[in-house]
């Protein structure tokens, strides 16, 4: 993803442009040449908040180790094998 880097000032002179075009990338936004602020599209900013909200969980952290550690150590399954079993499995309880 690109990034470009701004001053105030034209942040100011080109908004309606740089709306336009935010999800060709984030802006960095510099004030006095000091990094202030970054402009990002609504899809950047969402899969960032879903990205800290899977990092928070840690039951969830917990199973991706655990995931990756069984995969390690080869403890894997063929999906159409899990899918098929999930399917028995609901099946029954029918």
């Amino acid at each position: 993803m690109a990034e470009q880097a701004i001053s105030a000032s034209d942040l100011r002179d080109r908004s309606a442009e740089l709306l336009e075009n935010v999800n060709r990338g984030r802006v960095l936004i510099r004030k006095h040449g000091e990094d202030r602020a970054y402009l990002i599209s609504v899809r950047e900013l969402r899969a960032l908040e879903e990205t800290i909200a899977v990092l928070d969980n840690q039951r969830l952290m917990a199973s991706i180790r655990q995931g990756l550690d069984d995969m390690e150590a080869g403890k894997v399954q063929d999906a159409n094998e899990s899918f098929a079993e999930l399917d028995a499995e609901f099946r029954a309880e029918e």
